[in-house]
């Protein structure tokens, strides 16, 4: 039995969103991309906001990858030209002296942004993500900066503004969250975006934005706009002595030692910026908001593999208290774990009353569950064959067995080179495969049902009998692995700080933890407050403003 078509899955979708019942749609038997594959389709023909939740991260970069991939979107160079998003959680353990990467913040803030600003994005979310509280809706909003070239702004202003949201002063622009001002030129390395950006200012008239090649330091093509997202969950503004003082309070509940106790409260107090900062954010804001709070009243919750999701925020809420009990044995800083995340019953909660989607891939027995008939491609990878023979040759077979059912095969390459590699080697087992630039659901209207091969990310492939359609990626005819995930590069005092101070005692190296800053010092800070110290024995000890510059040298002179 082949199951109900594409169509058919949209059009019940449609139908169970239009009925006052308010009970949300089961479908089942959805594997590999299909759901992916599915949400693009209804996404295109009846666009709204969607926030997909999917358990962990590695789950939602992939979804994000497939749903980008089915929709035919082009790689974007900026926020405001993407629809589909992924929004993190901090994706650091809770109450470590340890902040989320930049790259893990500038995220955050894009989904955030679209769910506020934009009418119908793709959010694709964790669990993790939907229980973490953090900037209230209308902090964000005055957070956010959209600069238009010909309108009046202040350059000194908006460097303030950018540097109290987490962007660092520097000589040259060359990573995400860098500024540079000299002059009429300010250079920003915005959240977001895949190149810096440069403004040309005369006066505190905006006279052009172009964007910036970091390597030669050199203007590119004009824009029109530019979005500046903040690059922090909180404003730099905010610490002050007010806070410091419900801070020392709680400091002293949880037995604070008292030179940490000391060094937090005048940290806060002189507005210095520590790894793991994110933990105040209870005391820096009332009330604190949560993702829920970002959604438009249309907004579609998308619960990918949906049985799963529940268990999966259970079993986050142990490891949170898992982490407070350890916090209140060694006399580490934490707030209460139910301020800073929600328990699983509020984080139910929050879903309840909200127009939804529920996937699973196993077929369901259930009497109002939607069974769809669909299957995973990664079975397809080759197995031993005989002596001398290809190891394609029982791949072939059943791609030729699937055709015969008459299902249209689209190969998916990751570039245009890999996909002539793979026509090139499918050829001789009789499949003339049709190279094309054409976008997914363009390419497979095209007239003739022969096999295509196209270039893109996708994560994983599908069949489709009802649709006769089965997309296989290259990955899986060769029977390799591969993990689809917005890569980010690991600045060193990232590693410094997901270290343990045993490890780094191991390997001779000596960190005061309260004097480590990811910020740029301002020129009123004293040296030994903002540096970094790193004695790192028996080579070399190196003393420096830039954590990020702490280097070891090795005994053969390398660093």
């Amino acid at each position: 039995m082949a199951g109900p078509r594409l169509a058919e899955l949209v059009a019940r979708i449609v139908r169970d969103l239009a009925s006052p019942l308010g009970e949300p749609t089961r479908l089942t038997g959805l594997r590999g991309s299909a759901s992916a594959l599915l949400l693009a389709r209804f996404h295109t023909a009846h666009p709204r906001p969607i926030v997909v939740l999917a358990a962990d991260a590695a789950a939602a970069e992939a979804f994000a990858t497939d749903v980008t991939f089915y929709r035919g979107d082009r790689p974007a160079l900026g926020p405001l030209e993407r629809r589909v998003h992924v929004l993190p959680g901090w994706e650091v353990p809770p109450f470590e002296s340890i902040s989320p990467a930049r790259e893990t913040v500038a995220a955050r803030m894009e989904g955030l942004y679209h769910l506020h600003q934009t009418p119908d994005p793709v959010i694709v979310t964790t669990v993790e993500a939907w229980g973490q509280r953090g900037l209230p809706r209308d902090v964000f909003a005055e957070a956010v900066t959209y600069v238009v070239a010909g309108e009046t702004v202040a350059p000194d202003a908006l460097v303030e503004r950018l540097v109290r949201w987490g962007y660092h002063r520097v000589p040259l622009v060359q990573d995400p969250g860098d500024l540079a001002i000299r002059g009429g030129i300010l250079d920003v390395y915005p959240a977001g975006y895949t190149t810096a950006l440069r403004f040309e200012f005369f006066g505190d008239d905006v006279e052009t934005i172009r964007r910036l090649d970091t390597t030669s330091q050199r203007s590119l093509d004009a824009l029109e706009e530019a979005l500046l997202l903040p690059l922090r969950e909180f404003g730099q503004d905010r610490l002050g002595p007010g806070v410091a003082r419900a801070i020392d309070t709680r400091a002293a509940d949880v037995a604070l030692a008292r030179s940490e106790r000391r060094d937090l409260v005048e940290a806060v107090k002189s507005g210095l910026v520590l790894p793991g900062m994110e933990a105040l954010l209870p005391y820096l804001y009332e009330p604190l908001g949560a993702l829920a709070d970002y959604l438009p009243a249309n907004t579609l919750v998308w619960a990918e593999q949906a049985s799963g999701l529940e268990t999966a925020a259970e079993a986050g809420w142990q490891q949170i208290e898992a982490h407070a009990a350890a916090a209140d044995t060694e006399g580490r800083f934490h707030p209460e774990p139910a301020m800073l995340y929600l328990p699983p019953a509020e984080w139910r909660t929050r879903l309840q009353g909200r127009p939804r989607v529920e996937i699973e891939g196993l077929e369901s027995l259930a009497g109002d569950d939607v069974r769809a008939t669909t299957y995973a491609t990664d079975t397809i990878a080759p197995r031993a064959t005989a002596a001398g023979e290809s190891p394609l040759v029982g791949v072939a077979k059943r791609l030729h067995e699937w055709e015969g059912e008459g299902t249209r095969l689209v190969f998916v390459a990751s570039s245009a080179s890999h996909r002539a590699r793979l026509s090139a080697l499918l050829e001789p087992h009789g499949f003339a495969v049709l190279q094309t630039d054409a976008p997914f659901g363009q390419a497979i209207t095209a007239s003739g049902r022969g096999p295509l091969a196209l270039v893109g990310d996708l994560s994983r492939g599908a069949r489709l009998p009802a649709d006769g359609l089965a997309m296989v990626t290259e990955a899986e005819i060769f029977g390799e692995q591969r993990q689809i995930r917005r890569g980010r590069r690991e600045r060193p005092v990232d590693v410094f700080s997901a270290l343990s101070s045993t490890a780094f005692r191991s390997q001779g190296i000596s960190v005061r933890r309260s004097r480590i800053s990811t910020e740029t010092p301002s020129p009123s800070s004293s040296f030994a407050a903002s540096s970094a110290v790193c004695t790192i024995a028996p080579q070399v000890t190196t003393v420096t403003s830039s954590p990020s510059r702490c280097t070891r040298a090795l005994p053969n002179g390398t660093v």
